[in-house]
């Protein structure tokens, strides 16, 4: 489907997809990522980025399983059946309850990829007034709140529609296209006179001709309002800043940083009474989550996690 074109932008990977059938039906909600059929004491809940599709996160529950049991909540609306969400409270609200479907007491170890940590984030905030305990927030290069970007660029990704269309046009042509010799661009100009669906016809066929042929063009339109429905959710959360957790938080940078924001942490170090370590990935946003990154985030979560229960024991020993 289009989610997984854009979660997976190395074409082989997106081939294993479509050769599996079976990966292709996930429904939305809670989903069980790690293969293995015993579920590890140890869990980690992942909250996917804009697009709300959990492949992102199959290489990561790969290294990690024979030690951690990984879910994902694959977002509502995605299977056409359940209904979509409107807000960041409302998708963190139903994480919670699916979550605690599975494991009712905690203490939970919560994950989110771009938009999702800003998911993650909310959810340990309500985590946190139920009186339930988190054990760690894990930022896969994703800041808590759009309130941590500078005035200008918030004003910046205020545009119209199709401005976005452009944007998520360039940012398919860089995910997909993995080895381009040309540069191919689509001006404003080009889109105005064309209504919202001849405009996403216009992309399409672009794209099409690039090389672009996973998908039909009804999913392409599904995908589109998808993806921006959901870069329009987390643009409107900005949560009260003086409401603070006591959650480590582990941030898995990617090289080139998050635009418009000043903070080495991303702004995580105002949500949290805890430490924020931070990690600098040779990786982009876009495939911060696929091999070889993916082992390197793996090496330094089990590094971190196990420093942080020594230290926890040593101080109950006390």
């Amino acid at each position: 489907t289009a989610q997984q074109v854009f979660q997976f932008p190395v074409l082989k990977d997106l081939s294993r997809l479509i050769e599996n059938s079976e990966e292709l039906s996930i429904p939305s909600g809670l989903v069980k990522i790690s293969k293995q059929d015993d579920v590890k004491k140890e869990m980690i809940f992942c909250a996917p980025g804009a697009g709300g599709n959990i492949v992102s996160f199959y290489a990561f529950a790969e290294v990690l399983e024979n030690d951690y049991t990984v879910y994902g909540f694959q977002a509502y609306g995605l299977d056409g059946i359940t209904k979509s969400h409107t807000n960041i409270k409302e998708i963190a609200t139903q994480n919670i309850k699916d979550m605690q479907a599975v494991d009712p007491e905690g203490p939970y170890r919560l994950a989110g990829y771009s938009m999702g940590a800003s998911v993650a984030h909310e959810m340990t905030l309500q985590l946190q007034e139920k009186g339930f305990e988190v054990s760690e927030i894990i930022s896969f290069d994703g800041l808590p709140n759009a309130g941590i970007m500078s005035s200008e660029e918030k004003t910046s990704i205020e545009v119209a529609f199709i401005k976005d269309l452009i944007s998520t046009y360039n940012m398919l042509v860089e995910a997909f296209i993995e080895e381009s010799f040309f540069t191919s661009t689509i001006e404003e100009e080009e889109l105005q006179s064309l209504n919202e669906s001849e405009q996403l016809d216009f992309i399409y066929y672009r794209l099409v001709s690039l090389g672009f042929d996973a998908m039909s063009k009804i999913e392409f339109h599904n995908f589109v309002y998808m993806f921006l429905k959901h870069q329009g959710i987390w643009k409107e959360y900005l949560p009260n800043e003086n409401r603070k957790y006591h959650v480590p938080v582990t941030l898995f940078r990617a090289e080139e940083g998050a635009i418009g924001v000043k903070d080495e942490d991303y702004g995580w170090s105002h949500m949290t009474e805890k430490e924020v370590t931070i990690y600098k990935l040779s990786a982009s946003h876009m495939n911060l989550l696929n091999p070889p990154h993916v082992y390197k985030i793996a090496e330094k979560l089990k590094e971190n996690i196990c420093k942080r229960e020594l230290s926890n024991s040593v101080l109950m020993d006390k």
